[in-house]
C-alpha cells in the first residue's frame, strides 16, 4: 500500500500534465450567453416539475384547497411562458 501524501500527488499530477499536454487546455469560463441559457433552461425544468406536482395535488385535494392549488398553477403556467420567451 502507497502512502498518499501531498507531495507524492503532485508529483502525479505535473507528469500526468507533461505526458497529456498537447491534449490540455487552459480552463475558460463558459461565455455568459450559455450560461444564462443553462439557467433559464434549470428553471424551466423546475417550474415544469413544480407544476407536475401541483396538478397531481389537484387531483386529490378536498374541494377546500382547490381554488389555491389552480391559482398556483396559473401562477407557475405564466412563469414557464415567461421563461421559454426568455429563452426564444
Amino acid at each position: 500500500q502507497r502512502v498518499k501524501t501531498d507531495k507524492v500527488d503532485a508529483k502525479l499530477i505535473a507528469e500526468y500534465g507533461e505526458r497529456h499536454q498537447d491534449e490540455l487546455r487552459p480552463w475558460q469560463p463558459e461565455p455568459r450567453a450559455i450560461r444564462r441559457l443553462k439557467a433559464l433552461m434549470r428553471r424551466l425544468a423546475d417550474l415544469q416539475e413544480i407544476q407536475q406536482m401541483e396538478s397531481n395535488r389537484l387531483e386529490v385535494a378536498d374541494t377546500s384547497v382547490q381554488e389555491s392549488i389552480r391559482s398556483v398553477l396559473r401562477h407557475i403556467e405564466q412563469q414557464i411562458e415567461e421563461t421559454l420567451k426568455a429563452i426564444n
